[in-house]
């Protein structure tokens, strides 16, 4: 799996997910504290395999993200 967001916190990290699931893409969310009480704090990287990062990083850019 390679990381093609770094989202500031789970919600964010949950939209983008959405996203690429929407279009095909399976992803994996990974940070330090997702199974904590407060998940929703700090940065959660999204991550998509290697054959789909490009579509990917087309899906999540700033500029599509606001679509």
């Amino acid at each position: 799996m390679v990381r093609v967001y770094t989202a500031a916190d789970n919600f964010e990290a949950q939209v983008v997910a959405a996203r690429l699931g929407a279009a095909g893409i399976l992803w994996q969310l990974r940070a330090d504290n997702l199974d904590s009480l407060y998940p929703a704090l700090g940065m959660v990287e999204v991550l998509v395999e290697e054959a789909n990062v490009l579509e990917a990083a087309a899906l999540v850019t700033p500029a599509t993200l606001t679509e």
